[in-house]
């Protein structure tokens, strides 16, 4: 199967060759043509009706067929072609197009962070079709993800912004939508229906301009939004939703890629079980469920991956987590910090921290809940080892936003204060609480600075 695989992948270039001039295509006069026609409709290679005749659909798919199965391409129904064609033995088009799609299954994915010849590759065919306008150079960033998303949309795939086995499939062998075609198709007026008015709502929707339901009538509440939406993008307000409306209202996909297929913390499913264990097979910090900790261990991962580092399981995110080349924790290379002191950084603790009170983080220890805080804060990386310690007087003065490691009730517990001498931590029973110093009756304080450790 697998050379045979190999075989089929082959002959793509001819399936892409322009179709030449027929003329007058040979038949070989003991040959039923009926029976030709009735054979290449049961694999495939025609739809319409069998008429027994040689005509440009019989043609066509002559021409198919020997190109799927290693014969000269002639379109002419000769007796090497026939005697295939009845034999039992043809590649059908349904196996040859499952060939390809296996095989595109198989190529790792693009997305946000890839780079490289198949980019620039994915690029050029992108900007053929008017998806993409930005320069092909091989890195695939954000006008590459918005230009793949746009041609998921236009082609009837699900929009991740990730060129998956399906994105290159249709792009490449498939026949696609062209970026001009799909907006002269979603042109709508008042008084239409449809899944193209319902496209329109959805997007208006999630742009903020549309606040019904997405019905697919274009009613006066689709009408008013279109208008609002035209009169923010500098359009004539018509309320139609004509092809200029169209252009600006599809080409920025950044609200809806924010909301598609992007996992945070609350989410449920399989999908959250999946990727809680795919981060603890590669070593990083996961719950049952995407608790706060769960949204730490992927912002390692990003962190650690070169990606945007939000705790939010996007497309990209997903793509990279789990392709081939996915980075382990133990792979990650931390780099030297520099000098995070300062009022800023302490309010940004003080406030993250406030807003983390009575959540039920499911943090292992403390100290994982500073790291939470502080790559929330934008810190690349705490560590016990990357934190500067200096001990501090229990009776003294701790400015709010402090981050302090505190030893009491047995134990070493990190968190970051308040202004007035209380700390903010994660409980031993998963909850982040808030303790008075004082009464915590602490054996030693140590005040901790990101940076390089001394």
């Amino acid at each position: 199967m697998k050379q045979r695989l190999i075989w089929l992948l082959a002959l793509l270039a001819a399936l892409a060759m322009p179709s030449l001039a027929w003329g007058e295509a040979a038949v070989d006069p003991e040959v039923d043509m009926l029976e030709v026609d009735h054979k290449l409709y049961e694999l495939g290679y025609r739809d319409s009706a069998c008429n027994g005749e040689l005509d440009d659909v019989t043609i066509n798919a002559l021409r198919n067929f020997q190109a799927v199965n290693g014969l000269p391409v002639t379109g002419e129904a000769d007796s090497q072609t026939v005697a295939l064609l009845l034999s039992g033995q043809a590649i059908s088009e349904q196996a040859y197009l499952t060939g390809i799609a296996q095989a595109r299954s198989e190529q790792a994915s693009l997305a946000e962070g890839s780079h490289g010849a198949n980019v620039e590759k994915l690029q050029r065919a992108l900007k053929e079709l008017g998806y993409f306008k930005g320069n092909c150079d091989g890195a695939y960033g954000e006008a590459t993800a918005a230009a793949v998303y746009r041609f998921q949309l236009a082609n009837g795939l699900m929009e991740t912004g990730v060129a998956d086995g399906a994105v290159l499939l249709r792009l490449y062998e498939g026949e696609s939508v062209d970026w001009n075609g799909f907006l002269q198709g979603s042109c709508a007026a008042a008084g239409e229906s449809g899944v193209h008015v319902r496209r329109i709502q959805q997007w208006l929707k999630n742009k903020g301009y549309f606040r019904g339901e997405c019905t697919g009538r274009y009613g006066e509440a689709t009408q008013q939004a279109v208008k609002r939406f035209q009169s923010a993008s500098g359009l004539e307000s018509s309320g139609d939703a004509d092809y200029a409306t169209c252009e600006a209202l599809f080409t920025d996909v950044a609200a809806m890629r924010s909301e598609e297929s992007a996992l945070r913390r609350g989410s449920e499913g399989e999908a959250v079980a999946a990727l809680c264990a795919r981060l603890t097979e590669l070593g990083y910090l996961a719950g049952g469920s995407f608790t706060m900790r769960t949204e730490l261990g992927v912002m390692q991962f990003q962190l650690a991956s070169g990606l945007s580092v939000s705790g939010i399981a996007d497309a990209a995110t997903l793509a990279a987590l789990n392709g081939e080349g996915a980075r382990r924790a133990e792979d990650y290379d931390a780099p030297e910090l520099g000098d995070y002191a300062g009022e800023g950084l302490q309010q940004q603790l003080l406030r993250m921290s406030g807003n983390c009170l009575g959540q039920q983080a499911g943090f292992a220890d403390s100290l994982e809940f500073v790291e939470y805080l502080c790559l929330k804060c934008g810190i690349p990386l705490v560590k016990q080892s990357q934190l500067t310690a200096e001990a501090a007087a229990p009776e003294g003065e701790i400015p709010g936003g402090q981050i302090l490691c505190v030893q009491a009730e047995g134990r070493e517990i990190f968190g970051v204060t308040t202004s007035d001498r209380a700390l903010v931590y994660c409980g031993e029973n998963g909850y982040v609480v808030m303790r008075y110093l004082d009464v915590m009756q602490p054996e030693q304080i140590w005040t901790l600075t990101p940076g390089t450790a001394q």
